[in-house]
């Protein structure tokens, strides 16, 4: 589905949804639930510009008559064989000026950068996939995920991570080589070293792990099943 039906979409939804709403609140009668006065869900999807694919924006009306809540605008600006997206989510509400804003590229690479925080700007990490396969050599999968600033609890539970994965990588059937990697990446690399197996070299500060044969079980079993079948005679 591209991304202008799914507006159409959207926008058929929305607009039964106010329709709805509306004939509920004519019917109903004016004195109202004070529950539910104070927590008054608003749902939109708009078009806001030519450039964008939606708005979509969730908050509650408060007893102030102040909403609080989340609004998200994605963009798509296309330039020649390059495709960009950008997505930014704010944070409604008094005194308040959080903000999410996610960059996308997709051409030779694919990548995201992720920016958080007051503005966007406290907080930022960046994410990079690239695919090659060039004759006389085998596929090879790269992913590398950088980071300058995350939160203390993002850095916790990624230290509690690193601690964690040496013992399930061992029962894996992985090396590991206690070298020292840059401070804030963890990149990937998956190569087709046969048919049915792969080899995985994943680097973290601390150490890499690695495995020449990690096997595909569930592909073999699929392939030796469509072969079995292909091959026989169903009555």
């Amino acid at each position: 589905m591209s991304a202008r039906q799914l507006l159409e979409i959207l926008r058929r939804l929305s607009k039964k949804a106010a329709q709805r709403m509306n004939a509920s609140s004519n019917s109903a009668p004016k004195s109202r639930d004070s529950h539910h006065r104070h927590h008054d869900i608003v749902l939109e999807v708009q078009n806001s510009t030519t450039e964008a694919v939606f708005n979509f924006k969730a908050f509650a009306i408060s007893e102030n008559q102040k909403p609080k809540g989340y609004d998200a605008a994605m963009y798509y600006t296309p330039e020649a064989s390059i495709q960009n997206t950008q997505l930014i989510v704010s944070q409604v509400g008094a005194n308040t000026n959080w903000k999410m804003c996610v960059d996308t590229s997709l051409h030779a690479e694919a990548t995201a950068h992720v920016r958080w925080g007051a503005e966007c700007q406290t907080y930022d990490m960046s994410m990079k996939a690239t695919t090659a396969y060039l004759s006389g050599s085998k596929p090879e999968l790269k992913a590398k995920v950088q980071w300058n600033r995350i939160s203390e609890y993002m850095a916790e539970i990624g230290k509690r991570i690193e601690r964690y994965i040496p013992g399930v990588a061992f029962l894996y059937g992985f090396s590991q080589e206690n070298e020292r990697n840059p401070e804030q990446e963890v990149s990937a690399t998956v190569v087709a070293a046969w048919t049915d197996s792969v080899e995985v070299k994943i680097k973290l500060p601390e150490y890499t792990v690695y495995n020449k044969a990690v096997s595909f079980p569930v592909l073999w079993d699929s392939h030796w099943t469509y072969h079995n079948m292909t091959n026989s005679t169903l009555y």
